[in-house]
């Protein structure tokens, strides 16, 4: 499913991000090998998808099964940086792993710029930004925020 709005506040963006990453954790059980760690996760999605901005104006939520399926831009994988975290957190759920969220970055606290996931194995913090070509790898930013998925 898209879910498709102009942007209006955080919490509303987080709050469709999470019906997304709902949705898609079942889809992503029912329809995908098992990975055992995140890096695994990580390089499994990495070659499936494509950075591509969202319409000017307009904020573009896809679930896992739309990014793959039934993609807004007809092309399978592409999507942004909220739409390959909605994906990335519901691999990680799918897969077993609870101690997990997303990550805000940006130059202020009240002006995310950026956002992706983390999950915690064995006390240490691992990240899954696909818009990095490496795993585990943060860009600077000022501000960062982690908000856990419960």
């Amino acid at each position: 499913m898209i879910l498709s709005e102009r942007y209006t506040t955080l919490n509303r963006a987080l709050q469709l991000m999470r019906e997304q990453i709902i949705e898609s954790t079942i889809y992503v059980d029912k329809n995908f090998r098992k990975l055992n760690t995140p890096e695994d996760i990580f390089n499994f999605l990495k070659i499936r998808t494509t950075y591509k901005k969202d319409p000017k104006g307009v904020e573009l939520f896809q679930s896992t099964r739309t990014l793959f399926e039934n993609n807004y831009w007809g092309i399978e994988g592409c999507g942004d940086c909220d739409c390959f975290s909605i994906t990335a957190l519901a691999f990680l759920l799918a897969n077993g792993f609870r101690d997990c969220g997303i990550v805000l970055v940006g130059r202020n606290p009240s002006t995310p710029v950026h956002i992706y996931v983390y999950c915690v194995v064995d006390e240490n913090i691992e990240y899954l930004d696909l818009t990095n070509n490496y795993f585990n790898f943060e860009r600077p930013y000022k501000f960062k925020q982690l908000i856990p998925f419960n």
